[in-house]
């Protein structure tokens, strides 16, 4: 049950409770020497089988207080409800496993006092959702203009001992672009480091020959004058970091002219060479300016974007930054597909962090471009995320975008958010002038999730407000293209309002067809179980011989649990001696013996 309260209100005296009486084909029929035992159908027992001991109020209210504790602990989940369990005793061993029936009496004082009416349901809800409605993400044209038009390149070089020349690829690309005219260089700063062997005087030199060979280099194919600089030292720091643990860390307690000494002795220049080799390194920043075309427009693009998202506090982020970041943010999404699969990877890396409101269509256009590359992984989530982002942008494909992921994981969402949703998308669809296929779709699901509403929201007697949808759904559910299995979901989910004429016309024509088919048993378990007693109403012999002959369709173990509580086959079949006679001995292991009772 799904509200303890009302079972708490249930009993006043220490003395109420519930009694459970279960039912098995032995205490309605029996197999050897058939004689009918005492029972409310013949009306000679109040009785038709074994009432378990009742459970009093005071048993049921503990129960009912720890399942509440449980409950209060639980995490809850939206449009979840949790049934709740009332122990009520065991079935016995020798009823375990076999059909049986089950009736619940209200005890009062200790008397049975009335039977209590409840219902379970045979059949099941329908699962239904259109065809995927696409995500839309419709950027607007990128107007792009880059702010700065230089960017800068930084490149970590070596050198061979006492020698100017520069070996470098990324030295040698940006000379092919230069005589490709694609850029030019503006300026050249250099962070250089010798090695500490030979004289201060000659490393110096050594400095000034590599500058002016990389000038020089630079300057062949370009006009524009290189405004450049150098901070050039020997690189004794890394040398001193070099010798600890070695057998030249004695070293570093000397004078750096003793160390200059020992290092210059010819004796030890092969030893300390490659220490010497890793000195020599330049870092060397060189800012160009390149032809604005789609290339380079890209390369300024990257460095302004990197240059704001390292400078931006994303908790106080300025409307101009937040602006520049959409139009840059809006040119490597628009431009994606045309770019190289390394700039697609950066693209797909880059992040806005932070909360911010003025951040927000940063964040939902980032959002849309890993949904379109990636897919979806959390739907619920990525729901939440959209709702809380288009309050910020109030954005009609945000809005869209909400209703199409809700719409293609209709099975995590209650029918509460789905029908507001559905009605929605129905009106956007009538606005955008679809009413073909879409709109048909989009309302066979509303009316869908109408009928399983009210079959969740009312009691039996209620779900007679679902007949609108009903005859909706009996008219347009099964298409030309629809399959067999359909077929057999329409008559379960009529099965579960009680549409069992309905259902028989669904069934009987799969369950008896001539021709073989996958799903004739099931066909023919459902008609049997479900609707045998509307169809065949008022003809016994015709309902009895029907389930007799089910026997050599279904085969010995389907057909004997055509009488498994719930949604059985009813017992007054068995009147019928053959059908008896059948049951008893192809379902022994099901049958009680009076020695176990």
């Amino acid at each position: 049950m799904y509200d303890l309260n009302k079972i708490k209100r249930l009993f006043s005296g220490s003395k109420d409770g519930l009694a459970v009486e279960l039912i098995s084909f032995n205490d309605a029929f029996g197999c050897s020497n058939y004689v009918e035992r005492p029972n409310r159908r013949n009306e000679l027992s109040q009785l038709d089988g074994l009432l378990l001991k009742p459970v009093y109020r005071n048993a049921i209210h503990k129960q009912v207080a720890q399942l509440e504790e449980e409950n209060r602990q639980r995490k809850k989940e939206r449009g979840v409800q949790r049934c709740n369990y009332i122990d009520l005793g065991e079935t016995p061993a020798s009823m375990s496993g076999k059909p049986m029936d089950a009736r619940l009496y209200y005890v009062k004082n200790k008397n049975l006092c009335t039977e209590i009416q409840f219902f379970g349901y045979c059949g099941e809800p329908l699962q239904f959702k259109p065809k995927d409605l696409s995500i839309r993400f419709d950027l607007p044209k990128s107007e792009y203009v880059p702010k700065a038009d230089t960017f800068a390149i930084d490149i970590s070089i070596g050198f061979e001992k006492s020698s100017s020349q520069i070996k470098s690829s990324e030295i040698d690309s940006l000379i092919e672009q230069i005589k490709g005219k694609e850029l030019e260089v503006k300026s050249v700063k250099i962070e250089a480091f010798a090695s500490i062997e030979g004289t201060e005087e000659n490393n110096q030199s050594i400095f000034e020959n590599r500058t002016k060979e990389l000038i020089l280099r630079l300057k062949e194919f370009q006009q524009r004058e290189i405004v450049w600089s150098v901070n050039a030292t020997e690189n004794w720091s890394l040398f001193y970091d070099q010798i600890i643990g070695t057998d030249w860390f004695y070293l570093n307690s000397l004078s750096r002219s003793k160390v200059r000494a020992a290092v210059n002795n010819p004796e030890n220049q092969a030893e300390l060479e490659p220490l010497f080799s890793a000195q020599r390194t330049a870092e060397i920043h060189i800012v160009v300016l390149p032809e604005l075309n789609d290339k380079w427009k890209f390369t300024l693009a990257q460095s302004e974007w990197n240059s704001l998202i390292t400078a931006t506090n994303f908790q106080s982020v300025s409307e101009e930054t937040a602006k520049a970041l959409e139009d840059l943010q809006n040119f490597f999404y628009s431009n994606f597909d045309k770019l190289s699969d390394q700039k697609k990877e950066w693209i797909s890396s880059i992040y806005v962090p932070g909360y911010s409101n003025k951040i927000s269509l940063l964040r939902y256009r980032q959002l849309m471009f890993q949904i379109k590359r990636n897919g979806i992984s959390d739907p619920i989530e990525t729901v939440e995320l959209l709702k809380k982002l288009n309050r910020d942008i109030q954005s009609n494909e945000a809005d869209y975008n909400t209703k199409s992921i809700i719409a293609s994981n209709a099975e995590l969402f209650d029918e509460k958010t789905k029908i507001p949703l559905i009605k929605s998308l129905m009106k956007q669809a009538e606005q955008d002038g679809i009413i073909g296929t879409t709109y048909e779709e989009l309302e066979l699901w509303y009316h869908i999730e109408m009928a399983n509403l009210v079959f969740g929201s009312q009691n039996k007697k209620g779900r007679d407000k679902a007949d609108p949808s009903l005859e909706f759904i009996r008219e347009f559910y099964i298409t030309p293209l629809s399959g067999t299995k359909d077929s057999i979901d329409l008559a379960e989910f009529f099965i579960l309002f009680d549409k069992q004429d309905w259902a028989v016309q669904l069934l009987k024509p799969i369950a008896y067809d001539s021709l073989p088919n996958a799903y004739k048993k099931t066909a023919l378990d459902l008609y049997l179980r479900n609707c045998l007693d509307v169809d065949l109403e008022g003809r016994n012999t015709e309902m009895q011989l029907t389930v007799l002959n089910a026997y050599e369709t279904l085969g010995q173990r389907k057909w004997c649990r055509l009488f498994f509580t719930p949604c059985a086959v009813n017992y007054n079949v068995f009147e019928y001696p053959m059908l008896r006679s059948l049951y008893c001995e192809a379902c022994k292991e099901f049958i009680t013996t009076v020695a176990e009772e």
